[in-house]
Formats: C-alpha cells, sequence, structure tokens
C-alpha cells in the first residue's frame, strides 16, 4: 500500500521511501526503518537512522555523500545521487527500485575497531593527482578519545585502518590541512597534530603518525577562570602568496586562538629575533562570554565567524602578524527577542560573490536559524536574520549541520541541509 503525505511517497511496511520535492532523494535504509515522517514548513523531514541520536555530519562532495556519527558510536555513509534529476523525475520513478540498491545507507563496521562512545567530529583526507585515486580517507573522532581511520577501497567501501590516540579527551573537533598533509584533532586543552604525508599511491602500507602536541592554559589575566578545554578548530588557507596556513581553535573560556598549522614553519615566518614558543598559541582574543561552539571562515568576506553559547556571533579579519582584528559581535538571542538561542552548530550554506555569504545555525533547543552576513561600504559588516527560526526538534541539542555541496553545472541552487540533533537526523530545504 502506498500512502501519499505532501510531497513524500511511503511504502507501507517497507524500508524503502521514495521523496518529491525539488529533485528527487532515494534512500535504503540497511539498518532500521524510518519511524515517523514530519512534514513541516520549510519541508522537514525526519529520519532515524542507526539506534541513537546523530552527533556528527560530514558532506562529501568528492562523491557526493552524507556521513553520519551517532551518540552510540555507529558510523554511516549514504549515497545521494543527484546527478541529471532536473526534469527527468518520471523516467527515474519508473526505475527507482531497480536502482535503490545503489543508493544505501551503509554501516562501516570492523572487528578491529568498536566503539559505543558518541562520534563527535569527521574529517575527509582527500589526496591529490598524485596519489591513488582511491585512496581516500575518512577520520572520525570519538569520546573514547580516539581517532579511527578508514581507508577508500574501490570494491567495498572504507575500510577501518588505523587508530590514532589516546586523546587527553574527547575528540571534539577535526580538521585536515591538504597544503601540509597534517590533520589536526582536539582532547581537552591540547591539539594534536598528525603527519599523513605518508598516505602516498603505492605505499602498501600507509600510516598516519603523530607530529606535534601543542596546548594551551588558564589565563586569569584574561578573566578566563573556566576550564582551557577546547572545543571547535577552522583552518584558514594561506591568506597571502607564499604565507603558512593559520589554524583557529576555539574554547570553553570563550577564547579563541591562533596557530600556525605546520608548527614546523615558526622558524621560517617569524620576523622576530628572539623565536616564539611554538607548542603555544602566536595570538589570543576573548571572543564570547563562555563556550566558544563552532568556527567558520568566510572565503567572500575573508573573515572569521565565532558562535558561542552566549547566543553571539563575532567577526574578525585575521593575519599572522596582527592578530585578530574584531570587526562585529552581533547577539543573536537578543534579536530573537530574549529567546534562548545557545548557538551549538554552525554551517556556512552560501556564498555570493566577495561580499555576502550565509549562515545556518543550530541551538541547544533543537531551532534552526539562518543569518545573512555582508560587507558594507565602510569595510565592517551587517549581520541580520533570515525569516523566523524553525523548530527541528523540541529540546534535542543540535549538534552538527552539513550542507549539500557541489561544484558541478547541474548542482541545485538551493541544496538541503542536514541536521543531526540528540534524538535524530533531519534535513531541511535551504530556501527562504
Amino acid at each position: 500500500m502506498d500512502v501519499l503525505v505532501d510531497n513524500v511517497v511511503m511504502k507501507k511496511g517497507s524500508d524503502r521511501i521514495i521523496f518529491f520535492s525539488r529533485v528527487l532523494i532515494k534512500f535504503s535504509f540497511l539498518t532500521r526503518t524510518i519511524d515517523a515522517i514530519s512534514i513541516r514548513p520549510r519541508q522537514i523531514q525526519h529520519f532515524s537512522v542507526g539506534t541513537s541520536g546523530t552527533t556528527s555530519l560530514h558532506w562529501v562532495s568528492e562523491d557526493s555523500s552524507l556521513v553520519i556519527g551517532t551518540k552510540k558510536g555507529e558510523i554511516y555513509q549514504s549515497f545521494l545521487d543527484f546527478d541529471d534529476l532536473m526534469g527527468k523525475q518520471q523516467d527515474r520513478i519508473n526505475n527507482v527500485f531497480d536502482e535503490m540498491k545503489n543508493d544505501q545507507w551503509i554501516k562501516l563496521e570492523s572487528k578491529d575497531y568498536k566503539t559505543k562512545y558518541p562520534i563527535y567530529s569527521t574529517a575527509m583526507i582527500s589526496q591529490d593527482e598524485y596519489a591513488d585515486p582511491y585512496g581516500n580517507f575518512l577520520c572520525f573522532g570519538s569520546g573514547d578519545r580516539w581517532i579511527s581511520v578508514w581507508k577508500q577501497n574501490q570494491l567495498t567501501g572504507y575500510e577501518f585502518m588505523q587508530k590514532l590516540g589516546p586523546h587527553t579527551g574527547w575528540v571534539k573537533s577535526l580538521v585536515y590541512d591538504n597544503r601540509n598533509r597534517l590533520l589536526h584533532s582536539i582532547g581537552c586543552n591540547c591539539i594534536e597534530t598528525w603527519d599523513c604525508s605518508n598516505l602516498i599511491q603505492g605505499n602498501k602500507n600507509p600510516m598516519i603518525s603523530r607530529m606535534a602536541k601543542r596546548s594551551i592554559e588558564n589565563s586569569p589575566t584574561l578573566g578566563t577562570t573556566l576550564s582551557s578545554d577546547l572545543l571547535c578548530l577552522c583552518l584558514l588557507p594561506e591568506i597571502d602568496e607564499g604565507s603558512s596556513s593559520l589554524l583557529v581553535s576555539g574554547g570553553v573560556d570563550g577564547r579563541i586562538h591562533m596557530w600556525l598549522s605546520n608548527p614546523t614553519h615558526i622558524k621560517k615566518t617569524c620576523e622576530t629575533t628572539a623565536k616564539p614558543n611554538s607548542r603555544i598559541p602566536l595570538h589570543t582574543f576573548l571572543a564570547h562570554n563562555g563556550r566558544v561552539n563552532a568556527i567558520v571562515y568566510s572565503s567572500a568576506t575573508k573573515m572569521i565567524i565565532t558562535a558561542g553559547n552566549d547566543g553571539s556571533l563575532c567577526a574578525f579579519r585575521v593575519s599572522l602578524h596582527q592578530g585578530f582584528e574584531f570587526v562585529l559581535k552581533r547577539n543573536i538571542q537578543e534579536e530573537l527577542q530574549g529567546d534562548l538561542f545557545k548557538i551549538t552548530a554552525v554551517v556556512s550554506i552560501q556564498e555570493e560573490c566577495e561580499r555576502i555569504f550565509r549562515l545556518a545555525l543550530g541551538s541547544s533547543k533543537g531551532q534552526l536559524c539562518f543569518v545573512t552576513a555582508e560587507i558594507n561600504d565602510k569595510g565592517s559588516v551587517n549581520i541580520h536574520i533570515d525569516g523566523d527560526c524553525v523548530s527541528v526538534a523540541d529540546n534535542s541539542m543540535i549538534y552538527s549541520i552539513a550542507c549539500e555541496i557541489d561544484n558541478s553545472s547541474s548542482a541545485v541552487s538551493t541544496p538541503r541541509i542536514w541536521i543531526g540533533h540528540a534524538s535524530g537526523l533531519a534535513t531541511i530545504d535551504n530556501s527562504l
């Protein structure tokens, strides 16, 4: 029996569901039938994947797949094929059941690595043209203090390769520096840097090795009496030709810190006689009143945006020698007329020319808010809220947000957004 709900067709009693909206999306859940579908304003759809809430999301643009980490340590990958779907939905409908076997939620499993702790962070190590074309790697940071590394296999998908750690605490954030072939991870107040240069074509035993460990301490002079634990990382591209890539971290105490991505570059880039300690930050700034939960870089404005538990967004220009140049602080919570809005997750969803970019903000109460930032004629930034907040999941913390990004000409103009929250997974159409 088929049941039609708004723009959704469900095959009752089956684990297969077909969506007809802006494009055709096909899912086949191997692990668990979807419990319910709820269509709300802005086309929100809810899913149950695995046996718990979703704590990490990562969109892999290389193969148009979504990678999911759950609260109980499960890892899934789903391939969402959008090629040539526009204008050809009916043809696809006729053959959808034959094709659904190719678009499945695939669980990454290995007898050599299992965890029951949340998967908090994900990073893709994408190889260049000199590497094995099937030599990409997925890395997952867990509450068990380890990173699990999975190597792409042409025939069998991703296979477990090695563990990195242990860290001093939960691995809350991961970023990969492709230019220097370095993976950065967080554990408590430390940043671990891992050398990935051994992951090259022809190497029969590719392995990642520990390169450096850097840490921060409390700063009573800045009024930071809270823990100095770190929560998020953001990699900045080289700002000037020949300059070093920069790494920015944010923590529990409201501070943000600047580092050189490659700690061995400190001698080459420092112009002073006294060589600074490469184990401590180059610059530090007290940005928020409390936790800094997310940092994103805008290539359109060449700024970083930080978000925190205080419900605020802060904008900074960043340079190696000048540090953080404060541009703007906007209290989103106040603009929402006092509604509690602790910002727990942020994703960049659109960049326009060199002046405008859009963000999606997730809250501790399961709300989703869209904001637009624009550089004005004076070089400052204006940030305003686009429309009303959307309740994705009542009182269910949003841990992670991912936006479908496809650089091909066939990409839709308003890609979908995926929201991982404490009780499940949701999608929402990125249109106002």
